[in-house]
């Protein structure tokens, strides 16, 4: 299913208002990227053999090797419209998929 980009980001607008606040609030301290689709780069340490198949990442410093930067170094998250999108047929079915996907980034943002 295509979407265009401010459809998508729209739907990930909506994601964000229906989490739970503190998870809001840790997702939004985070600098959202939104890219077409993953480079290779992106399936190191992912045990993933296709970019199709990545539909986010994290990148986040752990706070002990930001020097004192905490503040100004955030963490990103980065989702992949088209591995998203083409994996469903419906609005619903992507909600679902961006809901998982910032439900784990949150995961592993707070375990830092």
């Amino acid at each position: 299913m295509q979407l265009e980009k401010l459809t998508f980001e729209s739907i990930i607008a909506n994601v964000i208002d229906g989490l739970p606040q503190h998870v809001q609030e840790k997702i939004l301290n985070a600098e959202m990227v939104i890219d077409r689709e993953a480079k290779p780069e992106h399936l190191l340490g992912s045990g993933l053999t296709n970019t199709d198949e990545l539909l986010g990442i994290s990148e986040i410093i752990p706070s002990d090797d930001k020097y004192g930067f905490g503040d100004l170094i955030p963490s990103r998250i980065i989702l992949f419209q088209d591995s998203i999108t083409n994996k469903c047929d419906s609005h619903e079915e992507i909600t679902t998929i961006i809901s998982e996907e910032l439900e784990n980034h949150f995961l592993a943002i707070n375990s830092r």
